[in-house]
């Protein structure tokens, strides 16, 4: 009439399994690491949405300064129109030339004005900000744009482009599943530990234990593990295929880009002096037109050339301003 008890507790330590664990660790951090790749590629495409946006403000609020110049300019041009026309040395037309210009002039610069706020509000949700947040612009010189020459470039987008650097991993994901397949011909051998224990049990021993080695090992699949080996070697090697092409498409964008920036470039720098020398010859114009040496027709022609010039935004054949700054991001 007495309480008995029956104790039993066993440990295993895996030894091989070890390996096969490790591997799965490893491929588990991969898989995070690619995950944060697609983090930084949202990452930069934030951050290529914004500098799009700041060089569209940039471009539209120098075309706001050219238009309100625009306008002053044509304010005074019909106020001396309408002087000339009571001193009779103009025609009507031309006085309602010059105010149709005008009109038409103040119509562009409401434009202008609305889509400029329109993209600064843009640029504020891009940066978290108030909509209505308040704040001017500039503009980078020419020269200061770019500051790497094309081995550089290549090399630091090799290094940072997201799409390359998922690529190569899931590379190396794809051969951790070839060294994991592998590993399953690899026995599973551990070490084990038991005890076993009887109290208040007088025919049995009070304390016994054991310590050995636990074996498993399933030696046939009818080559499952052979063709699924095969299998996955496959897929290596196209992972490694795609690697490669990511890497060679990288190469070329860059190349092209950087070619079409340089071009960008020049043209740019062209176009800057062919503004400076039309507004330096729409105020020669201006001044002989005062000075009643150079008929309205020409002025109106001029200013219709600066306009034109200046609507334009300084665009490039195929590459804009903005992309051109923006292309080696």
């Amino acid at each position: 009439m007495r309480f008995g008890a029956f104790v039993n507790a066993s440990a295993t330590q895996p030894l091989t399994q070890l390996f096969k664990v490790n591997l799965a660790v490893k491929q588990a951090r991969l898989g995070i690491d690619l995950a944060k790749e697609g983090v930084r590629a949202q990452s930069q495409d934030t951050v290529r949405q914004v500098k799009e946006a700041y060089y569209q403000v940039a471009e539209l609020q120098a075309q706001v300064a050219s238009a309100r110049a625009a306008v002053r300019s044509l304010s005074a041009l019909s106020t001396l129109t309408e002087q000339r026309l009571a001193q009779e040395t103009v025609l009507l037309s031309d006085s309602l030339t010059v105010k149709a210009k005008l009109k038409q002039q103040r119509y562009q610069l409401l434009t202008a004005e609305d889509t400029f706020e329109l993209q600064k509000q843009n640029l504020n949700r891009l940066l978290g900000r108030d909509l209505r947040t308040p704040f001017t612009v500039e503009m980078l010189p020419i020269g200061e744009l770019v500051e790497t020459d094309l081995d550089t470039a290549r090399k630091q987008a090799l290094e940072q482009r997201p799409e390359l650097r998922g690529a190569r991993l899931q590379t190396k994901i794809a051969e951790l599943d070839v060294r994991r397949e592998h590993a399953k011909y690899i026995p599973d051998l551990s070490l084990q530990v038991s005890y076993l224990g009887f109290q208040n049990v007088n025919f049995l021993p009070q304390n016994a234990g054991t310590i050995g080695f636990l074996f498993q090992w399933q030696p046939f699949d009818w080559g499952y593990k052979r063709h699924r080996i095969a299998e996955l070697k496959a897929t290596t090697e196209q992972k490694a295929t795609t690697e490669r092409d990511v890497e060679e498409r990288i190469l070329l964008d860059v190349e092209e880009k950087f070619s079409k920036l340089e071009e960008a470039r020049i043209l740019l720098d062209a176009q800057t002096d062919q503004r400076e020398a039309e507004h330096a010859t729409l105020g020669e114009v201006t001044d002989r037109y005062n000075q009643k040496a150079a008929l309205l027709a020409d002025l109106m022609q001029q200013h219709t050339i600066v306009q034109d010039r200046a609507s334009q935004g300084q665009a490039a054949p195929g590459c804009s301003p903005r992309e051109a700054r923006k292309s080696l991001s």
